[in-house]
């Protein structure tokens, strides 16, 4: 998957990511493109697990909830329902360091657990894993900055 990441550095931070689907044929050819020649992209393994409860609240509320293991420590995200505004989409966001691989909902800010379903903390499990190598270029152009990521993996 090539994950495109804005980011705007003038009066406010902005992220805008577009992902795509590659085959393995243009996978290889994305890493020879001229652009990426002068910059030099960093790779790191990314572990994650998702959870939910048995009956998917989290899905039907829209909201995702994942534990990556970055390096040597552990990072809990929880994404809400994106607010759709035209072609563009905003979806908060709140990402929290943590101790292990067992969510910990009380680490998030209040506007954060407010999103998850009733009850919903009570009957989390892992419900699926991925396991994949990133490879990221950063690539500058003014006040602004394009992370080009490149995850290989299940």
């Amino acid at each position: 998957m090539l994950i495109l990441t804005h980011f705007y550095a003038g009066t406010a931070t902005v992220e805008i990511e577009i992902k795509f689907a590659l085959d393995a044929s243009t996978a290889r050819r994305l890493r020879r493109l001229p652009l990426l020649q002068p910059h030099k992209p960093v790779q790191r393994r990314l572990y994650s697990v998702y959870y939910d409860t048995p009956d998917f609240a989290l899905l039907h509320a829209g909201v995702a909830l994942r534990l990556r293991r970055i390096g040597t420590h552990w990072v809990q995200t929880l994404k809400a329902r994106a607010n759709s505004g035209g072609l563009l989409a905003q979806r908060p966001e709140w990402e929290i360091r943590v101790a292990g691989k067992q969510p910990n909902l009380m680490a998030l800010p209040q506007a954060a657990r407010a999103v998850l379903p009733k009850l919903a903390s009570d009957r989390l499990i892992p419900v699926f894993e991925t396991a994949f190598r990133r490879t990221v270029w950063l690539i500058g152009t003014g006040e602004s900055e394009v992370e080009l990521a490149f995850d290989q993996g299940e």
